[in-house]
């Protein structure tokens, strides 16, 4: 069984040179839209950080330092 980790204060600074502050949330910067699905039957969950890339070139950075530290990923579109 792999064992996941957490997001370090290191991995945190990490993830924020690859989407900028601006894009980057943990704790109560996290928007409660991003802690639910529109199905009520799987109930909220905070994550512990999100990343908003905006290219293919930010996802592929994001998963390659999510992986390299065992940081489960939970890739979200639009949301609808």
């Amino acid at each position: 069984m792999t064992a996941y980790h957490k997001i370090t204060p290191e991995i945190a600074e990490q993830l924020k040179a690859v989407v900028g502050e601006k894009r980057f949330f943990m704790g109560d910067g996290i928007s409660p839209d991003y802690t639910h699905d529109e199905m009520p039957i799987y109930g909220k969950f905070s994550p512990e950080a999100v990343c908003e890339a905006e290219s293919t070139e930010e996802v592929s950075a994001i998963m390659k330092i999510c992986a390299a530290n065992k940081i489960p990923v939970t890739p979200r579109g639009a949301g609808t």
